[in-house]
C-alpha cells in the first residue's frame, strides 16, 4: 500500500504543476481568432513550457491532450515499477522526469513513423502526379488530384502544397515548405525536381520534370529493395539489444536475491552504475546504425 499511497500524491502533484503551468498566459478562447496574427508575428513566444519541451510542432502527430496522457502513463508506469523494485522515495524524481520526458521521446518516434510513411508512399504518389500532368492539369489541380488517390501522409502533403498555391504561394516555396515538414531524401529531391520545372517553364519543362520524377521514382524503388535486404540485419540488431533488457527481467522474477548486493554494497553500486552506462552507449550506437540505414 506505501508505493500507492505515495504514488497518488506524486501524480496529483506533477499533473497540477502541468495544469498550472501549461494555463499560465493562455489567452481567452473568445479572443485567440482575434490575436492569432499578433502570436505568428511574435515568433511563437506565448507558447507554453510543455509545448517547448515535448516539441509539439504543426505538423506534429501528437497533441497536448495526448501528450498529457502519455506524460502521465509514463509517470505512473515508472513510479510503479520502480518502486516495486526499489525505494518508492527513489521512484518518485524517476516519475517526474518520466512525465516530463517521455511526451517528448514519444512525440519524436511518432515524427520518425510520419517520415517513414511519407517515403514508403511517395512512389504512389509521384505515379499520380505524373498521370494528372501529363493530360495537362496545372500543378495545383495535378497535386489535388493525386492527393485524392494517394495514402496518408502523401494526400496531407500534397493537399497542404495545392493549398498554399492557390492562395499565391510560389510552386517552388510551397515545396520547399513540404520538405521542411517532412524532412528526407525524396521530399528535398521533389523540391529541386519542381524548381528546376519552374525555372525552365516552357512546353520542354513538363517533360523534364517527367524525366526527374521518373529517376526519383527509381531512387525510391532502389532504396526499398536496400531497405529489403537489411530487414535482417535490423531485426538481429535489435533482439541483440533486448537480450540484456529480458536476462534482467528473467532474474528479477526468478532469483531477485542475486541483485541484493549491487544495491547494498558500493562495489555492487558501482558496477551497476557502469553497467547501465555501457548499455544506454551500445544502445546509442546500434540506434545511430538504424538511423543511418532508415536515412539512406
Amino acid at each position: 500500500m506505501q508505493p500507492a499511497l505515495i504514488g497518488v500524491p506524486v501524480f496529483l502533484a506533477v499533473f497540477s504543476l502541468f495544469a498550472a503551468l501549461a494555463s499560465r498566459g493562455r489567452a481567452n478562447p473568445l479572443l485567440e481568432a482575434f490575436d492569432r496574427g499578433r502570436v505568428a508575428s511574435d515568433g511563437g513566444r506565448r507558447e507554453s513550457f510543455f509545448v517547448r519541451l515535448w516539441n509539439l510542432r504543426g505538423e506534429s502527430s501528437l497533441g497536448l491532450e495526448g501528450a498529457v496522457l502519455a506524460g502521465a502513463a509514463a509517470c505512473a508506469a515508472v513510479f510503479f515499477l520502480t518502486a516495486a523494485l526499489f525505494d518508492p522515495l527513489f521512484a518518485a524524481p524517476l516519475a517526474a522526469g518520466a512525465f516530463l520526458l517521455g511526451p517528448r521521446a514519444l512525440n519524436a518516434f511518432l515524427y520518425r513513423q510520419r517520415i517513414k510513411a511519407f517515403r514508403n508512399t511517395v512512389e504512389f504518389g509521384l505515379d499520380t502526379l505524373l498521370t494528372a500532368l501529363h493530360i495537362g492539369l496545372p500543378m495545383e489541380r495535378a497535386l489535388r488530384e493525386a492527393s485524392a488517390h494517394s495514402p496518408e501522409p502523401i494526400r496531407t502533403e500534397f493537399l497542404r502544397v495545392a493549398e498554399e498555391i492557390s492562395k499565391g504561394v510560389p510552386e517552388s516555396e510551397a515545396f520547399r515548405n513540404m520538405a521542411a515538414r517532412v524532412p528526407c531524401v525524396e521530399a528535398e529531391e521533389l523540391c529541386e525536381a519542381v524548381e528546376l520545372y519552374v525555372k525552365v517553364g516552357g512546353p520542354r519543362a513538363l517533360e523534364l520534370l517527367r524525366q526527374i520524377l521518373t529517376n526519383l521514382r527509381d531512387g525510391v524503388s532502389m532504396r526499398y529493395q536496400v531497405h529489403q535486404h537489411t530487414r535482417g540485419a535490423k531485426t538481429s540488431a535489435v533482439i541483440v539489444t533486448l537480450i540484456p533488457v529480458g536476462y534482467m527481467a528473467f532474474m528479477l522474477a526468478f532469483a531477485p536475491d542475486l541483485f541484493g548486493p549491487l544495491l547494498t554494497t558500493q562495489a555492487g553500486r558501482v558496477s551497476l552504475f557502469v553497467a547501465v552506462l555501457v548499455f544506454f552507449a551500445g544502445l546509442g550506437l546500434v540506434l545511430n546504425i538504424l538511423r543511418s540505414i532508415e536515412e539512406f
